[in-house]
């Protein structure tokens, strides 16, 4: 999934590149570094089964914070903590997005793409080098992610087209309620 994710936030960065909040990236970031050294030991201590109840409960938890979780600015305390939360998730169970967005929760959508997409992609990498310090992340995990890599250039070449109208009329509903649904997805198939 990380690898995936890399591939894609390279090419929204790329695009959204001029509307990235460079000053709350930095401070993120060093909270994403903070959040990633523990996931990636976790990560490397716990069985699969153990991993996909880890992964489902954090998902329903990051999309129940996104729906009533504090409305926050990006103020460097806040861009830290949030930092450590979405890098220990990020890790853990590939999806770091909720705590992000909430430091971003009036921005332009372009701004608040941009710097997600600048922040994954550096988180991502940080992610992917913790996973294979430990034996996490390897061949097989790249040659997984790569065959995601049609679909998300696929995605991203119609995402162009979609964008403003997303802008216009909010697409957190959406990716709320289909994160919600995959995490209950995955801890149903752990526990059932």
């Amino acid at each position: 999934m990380l690898t995936a994710a890399l591939f894609l936030t390279m090419l929204i960065a790329w695009r959204d590149r001029r509307h990235v909040d460079f000053i709350g990236l930095r401070y993120a970031f060093a909270g994403r570094i903070a959040g990633t050294i523990p996931a990636a030991i976790l990560v490397s201590m716990i069985t699969a089964t153990v991993f996909d109840v880890l992964f489902g409960v954090l998902v329903v938890l990051a999309v129940a914070f996104s729906l009533i979780g504090p409305r926050l600015s990006p103020t460097p305390r806040a861009s830290i903590c949030t930092g450590a939360l979405s890098g220990f998730m990020a890790t853990t169970a590939a999806i770091g997005g909720p705590p992000m967005a909430l430091l971003y929760p009036h921005e332009d959508g372009r701004r608040l793409r941009g710097t997600l997409a600048g922040y994954f992609l550096l988180g991502a990498t940080l992610s992917l080098i913790a996973l294979a310090i430990v034996g996490r992340y390897g061949r097989p995990e790249i040659a997984l992610g790569l065959t995601l890599c049609p679909g998300i250039l696929l995605g991203f070449a119609v995402s162009g087209a979609l964008t403003k109208h997303l802008d216009r009329r909010g697409a957190r509903p959406i990716v709320l309620a289909l994160s919600a649904a995959a995490g209950f997805v995955v801890l149903w198939r752990a526990l059932g």
